[in-house]
């Protein structure tokens, strides 16, 4: 980012640099529902790549995400804001922050839509009170 920022050079489509940067964040209205829910994204990503066309137990799953397998499904995750609404918000800003970035896009990674509803709109609460 330091290097974008130093040699950028205005256009007409853009006339200062501008940074966006993607974080993943699973916002629960508690920091145990959170953790739930990540824990079952991490096997879900996991089948996508692994099991395609074959049904993996939990016991399974969990077992390939100790193994170097689950080690790329980890670092797809590394920057996951996880927990109650208020450490999300705080998480979300700090790595806006080492991100060096004006915006952030979120995707809001609960395994269910309504989880994701959930998510987003506790997360938008939070950041309303810490603003």
């Amino acid at each position: 980012m330091a290097a974008y920022r130093r040699e950028f050079r205005p256009s007409r489509q853009l006339e200062r640099p501008h940074v966006i940067a993607g974080v993943n964040a699973i916002a629960a209205d508690s920091e145990a529902d959170a953790r739930a829910q990540h824990e079952r994204v991490r096997r879900g990503r996991l089948r996508l790549f692994v099991a395609r066309d074959r049904r993996l137990s939990d016991d399974e799953a969990d077992a390939l995400l100790a193994s170097p397998i689950g080690q790329q499904v980890d670092e797809m995750m590394k920057y996951s804001a996880i927990g109650a609404p208020e450490a999300v918000a705080a998480y979300l800003q700090d790595f806006a922050r080492h991100a060096d970035a004006d915006e952030l896009i979120v995707v809001h990674a609960s395994p269910t839509v309504e989880a994701r509803l959930r998510s987003v709109e506790l997360v938008a609460q939070a950041h309303g009170t810490a603003s």
